[in-house]
């Protein structure tokens, strides 16, 4: 089985940033294939949402694969 919670807000566009709504792609491409890559999932969205142009595409997905540590806080140890 698979669950997903979302809180969608007030926001036009749901998640209050374009790029927040690839999570939301994410989790339902691995829902329905949970054998796909970051890599593949996050091409196949930018070429949706954005622009299939390679100048685009490659420092974007780059970008994208790289930067969770940008948005997670790690927990601080005591």
């Amino acid at each position: 089985g698979m669950a997903g919670v979302a809180n969608i807000g007030t926001d036009i566009n749901w998640t209050g940033h374009p790029f927040a709504q690839a999570n939301w792609y994410g989790f339902g491409r691995l829902a329905w294939n949970p054998e796909l890559s970051s890599e593949i999932i996050a091409e196949e969205w930018l070429r949706a949402t954005y622009s299939n142009d390679k100048g685009f595409l490659e420092p974007i997905k780059e970008m994208m694969l790289t930067s969770r540590e940008a948005v997670v806080k790690p927990i601080a140890k005591e």
